[in-house]
């Protein structure tokens, strides 16, 4: 199960969908993704300072 967690300042996601093995997890390469296009878009498109980390 992949949990987010929202607070002021911080979003959290950690967990594996479940879809399939980890490494062939279609669900997951796309919450990736989805994940980091919303960074890239904050970084391009808004003049917002944000810190990240992406394992």
């Amino acid at each position: 199960m992949t949990l987010v967690k929202i607070k002021k300042n911080i979003i959290k996601i950690n967990g594996h969908c479940g879809y399939a093995p980890v490494g062939d997890d279609i669900v997951c390469a796309a919450m990736s993704t989805l994940v980091q296009t919303f960074i890239w878009s904050i970084e391009e498109l808004t003049n917002d300072e944000i810190t990240y980390n992406i394992k």
